[in-house]
């Protein structure tokens, strides 16, 4: 159990990296199309080339989107699930309501909260393509679970809008805090400049001289 334990927490740091880019682009896109249709009244022509994208249809083979959207919702899937076994002590420490004291702390945070709504989305907007592109099932059929992938119950009010970023915000945010989490991520994204100067003795007691008058350091007349 604990060599399964420390290979799902290898392999979810390992996934994380490579699908932090796919995910994003997943996120912003999704949201971006939702909230040019429904508040910005883009029309639909216009505002497809985003949802082409989002689905992966844009890539020039056959069938694009399945694939897409298939990779992409099982590794958020299994980013979540292993993400929940990783956390499971989460809740039952005394939980202190405060800002998050490092990226690990706000990962944690930000996924106790999101965990359920992400295997939504995942699982959802996976089951929709593969039933209407591989299955080959109607539209009419599926819809529901469009109506899950993006809230959409309510087409005429503001919830989808804010369950879009809501969710979009959210898994850039883990993203971005979980790639805070690796260690060679981190140093490659800070530059030379910030990072502390190491100090040895030598150059300490050399500095120390300098500071001093140079009667001081070499006896006076």
């Amino acid at each position: 159990l604990l060599v399964l334990e420390t290979m799902n927490r290898e392999w979810h740091r390992k996934l994380s990296v490579w699908f932090a880019t796919p995910l994003f682009i997943t996120a912003i896109t999704g949201v971006t199309y939702r909230w040019a249709r429904s508040f910005f009244l883009v029309e639909k022509q216009d505002a497809k080339w985003i949802l082409q994208i989002h689905q992966g249809s844009i890539f020039p083979i056959p069938g694009a989107s399945v694939i897409w959207t298939g990779i992409n919702g099982l590794a958020l899937l299994y980013l979540s699930i292993t993400g929940f076994r990783m956390m499971r002590g989460f809740w039952t420490r005394n939980y202190v309501w405060r800002v998050p004291q490092s990226f690990r702390e706000l990962h944690q945070k930000l996924s106790a909260f999101a965990i359920l709504f992400m295997i939504l989305v995942a699982s959802t907007g996976f089951s929709y393509r593969w039933l209407r592109n591989v299955i080959g099932m109607e539209k009419e059929r599926v819809r529901w679970l469009l109506s899950f992938h993006q809230m959409g119950f309510w087409p005429d009010s503001y919830v989808p809008l804010v369950y879009t970023l809501f969710i979009s915000v959210e898994l850039v945010c883990m993203i971005g805090s979980g790639l805070m989490m690796i260690s060679w991520v981190k140093q490659l994204l800070i530059t030379p400049s910030s990072k502390p100067e190491s100090t040895s003795p030598r150059s300490r007691v050399s500095v120390e001289l300098s500071d001093k008058p140079k009667e001081a350091q070499f006896g006076g007349d």
